[in-house]
């Protein structure tokens, strides 16, 4: 059984890149099997996040060992940080501990790593996310003096019944990045079609460069303002661990972000559809989109064409005191 915070002293050490990938897959698997979370938990997303630009795993995450058997984890921890589309130094930070060994103090002692480690890399804000139906994660936030400030939400939909391309507004025109290939205009994309909204990250030139290969640019839409500026992004991929989930064909969607200039609902809804007709071409059968910032009207707006909602998490933040 596990003990009391005043008897036991916690085994937390940094991630260790070699020795820590499988055991954390495993730990994350027996998690996710009581939480029900529908995180991405397979190994190969976690070795992609691993190489997330500007994140050091021997530095930014931590993991607890159990007391009695060291094969096995029974938390972990991450901090991610990076400039938001503000310009903002935002922390984001994850933390699960086993459904077993929870309410010990584990998840504090790695907030608390977390909270320092953000205030080396200078952030002035620290972002969790809950689940709207975790009330035991949501207390523990609040306790923290974490504020709900925004939330991330996953739709889907049998592709079916989402309709046709949209007509867009007159001047405006959508093209794929294929068709492109003006990396400045993606880097431009990226940074102002999703200004304002929480959740969204500055990229620079060598940060899109990086992710290119790993990108289908027939799926990366670009909308252009009627002055050939640009206006908006989308980006669309045939996902092989949502089609295995699912049983089906399954395309993803990144949600569609907008210019603030241009922002509109139906400009959001004609990125949207764009991509989706898209993946019909490429016989998908479902469509999942994520979506972080968005207002409710673009939410509403996409429930609208027959999405509906899978899952949402509020994201939580603090202030921090840099040191």
């Amino acid at each position: 059984m596990p003990k009391s915070r005043s008897d036991q002293r916690w085994p937390i050490r940094p991630f260790d890149v070699e020795s820590d990938i499988p055991r954390l897959v495993q730990f994350l698997a027996s998690a996710e099997s009581v939480d029900q979370s529908g995180e991405d938990i397979s190994e190969e997303t976690l070795r992609a996040q691993l190489t997330v630009p500007h994140h050091n795993p021997a530095l930014d995450r931590w993991v607890i060992e159990h007391p009695h058997h060291q094969s096995d984890l029974i938390g972990h921890s991450v901090v991610w940080a990076a400039s938001t589309a503000d310009g903002i130094q935002v922390a984001e930070v994850s933390i699960v501990i086993h459904p077993e060994w929870r309410r010990q103090g584990l998840g504090t002692e790695l907030l608390t790593r977390s909270i320092a480690r953000a205030q080396t890399l200078e952030a002035v804000l620290m972002r969790l996310y809950a689940d709207t139906r975790d009330h035991a994660t949501i207390a523990f936030l609040t306790e923290h003096h974490f504020q709900p400030v925004s939330a991330y939400t996953e739709m889907g939909a049998a592709i079916d019944i989402i309709g046709e391309t949209a007509s867009l507004t007159s001047g405006y025109s959508i093209r794929s990045y294929r068709d492109v290939q003006q990396i400045q205009a993606l880097v431009d994309d990226f940074n102002q079609g999703f200004a304002g909204l929480w959740g969204h990250h500055i990229v620079i030139e060598a940060d899109v460069t990086q992710a290119l290969p790993s990108l289908t640019w027939e799926g990366v839409f670009l909308l252009f303002a009627p002055d050939g500026t640009v206006a908006g992004i989308c980006c669309a991929q045939c996902h092989s661990q949502r089609t295995e989930r699912n049983g089906q064909p399954t395309g993803y969607v990144d949600s569609p972000g907008v210019v603030p200039a241009h922002r509109s609902e139906s400009l959001y809804q004609a990125l949207l559809l764009h991509a989706v007709q898209w993946l019909r071409t490429q016989h998908q059968t479902r469509v999942e989109l994520e979506s972080w910032g968005d207002t409710k009207e673009t939410i509403q707006s996409y429930e609208q064409l027959g999405f509906s909602i899978m899952r949402q998490q509020l994201a939580y933040q603090r202030v921090l005191t840099i040191e």
